[in-house]
């Protein structure tokens, strides 16, 4: 929940309450209600007005196919909704229920690509990210498992000559209604010069994310709209409702993006720069784009039936 610059909380506490219910999941859920602030989206997800999806719901379709067939107890749930709902579940059983034979599909389709290994990776990459937050920070993680220990001393020797200045920051991009907190604050070796020629004689700051995907680097959409999301916000203090700048020498121009893809086999740490101006031209037309989506999601884009009967002979 981010508020106005200019607000000023009531008492000096933030205004609002925490209330607790039921999503349609029918999943237990607890959220911040006040009706000053504002629900910023996540910087993360700043490019997905963009983003078709396209690669992924293939991918999410042969996860399902394979996890179907390696888990028994997914396997006939599905054919228990084929019997019980005349083999469409997804529609004859769709009765808006958190029970209904669409919502009980959804969950075996869910549990087979988890059985398949779809969350094995993202899982993978989050363990990742504290290790290397921790190491970052000068601190020794309590546990590294056997299959990460090499990954990871390849990683402290690759980002070496990389002050790491702060990290996991609150960030707040209000122009793009934006949230969210930076992987790092980043110092990089004096002497570095820029993609677009310019020589830096001073440590130069930027905004830095950690990627351990396969792809990030080949389809750098959503981290370049992500690290504009940082790269040009502000911090945000929620407690006081206080925005600050997030370094005195802080670039806006460039962004770094980490990859380690730690998944794939022989994987290297590369550094890629981020454009953040291109950034920035790609969140404003998703924002768009998003903002047109919603609009015809609405009643007021839904079709007005043409009657021509008075005009028939």
């Amino acid at each position: 929940m981010v508020f106005p610059p200019d607000y000023e909380y009531p008492d000096g506490k933030m205004p609002g309450e925490w209330r607790e219910g039921r999503g349609r999941d029918g999943k237990f859920k607890r959220w911040w209600y006040t009706n000053v602030g504002k629900g910023y989206s996540r910087a993360s997800g700043a490019g997905k007005g963009l983003d078709t999806k396209d690669g992924l719901i293939d991918w999410a379709a042969c996860q399902a196919a394979v996890g179907i067939l390696l888990d028994a107890a997914a396997r006939s749930e599905v054919s228990t909704l084929i019997n019980e709902y005349d083999a469409d579940p997804w529609y004859k059983g769709d009765d808006g229920g958190t029970r209904s034979g669409k919502e009980r599909l959804k969950a075996a389709v869910e549990k087979a690509r988890n059985t398949a290994g779809q969350h094995t990776a993202s899982s993978t990459g989050t363990e990742f990210h504290k290790l290397g937050e921790l190491r970052n920070k000068g601190e020794t993680p309590r546990v590294v498992q056997d299959h990460l220990k090499e990954p990871l001393k390849q990683y402290d020797r690759a980002v070496e000559p990389i002050e790491f200045l702060e990290q996991e920051m609150l960030i707040v991009n209000d122009p793009l209604e934006l949230c969210g907190s930076v992987d790092y604050l980043m110092g990089l070796p004096p002497g570095i010069t820029t993609p677009d020629g310019e020589y830096h004689d001073e440590s130069l700051v930027v905004v830095g994310d950690l990627k351990t995907g396969r792809w990030d680097a080949k389809r750098p959409m959503s981290v370049t709209c992500q690290l504009c999301a940082y790269g040009t916000g502000v911090r945000y203090d929620q407690e006081t409702n206080t925005r600050t700048p997030l370094h005195p020498r802080i670039n806006n121009k460039w962004g770094v993006m980490v990859h380690f893809p730690i998944m794939t086999k022989n994987p290297q740490v590369k550094f890629y720069w981020v454009d953040l101006t291109l950034g920035l031209k790609a969140s404003v037309l998703a924002k768009e784009v998003e903002a047109m989506r919603r609009v015809f999601n609405s009643k007021d884009s839904e079709l007005k039936e043409l009657d021509l009967d008075r005009f028939q002979w």
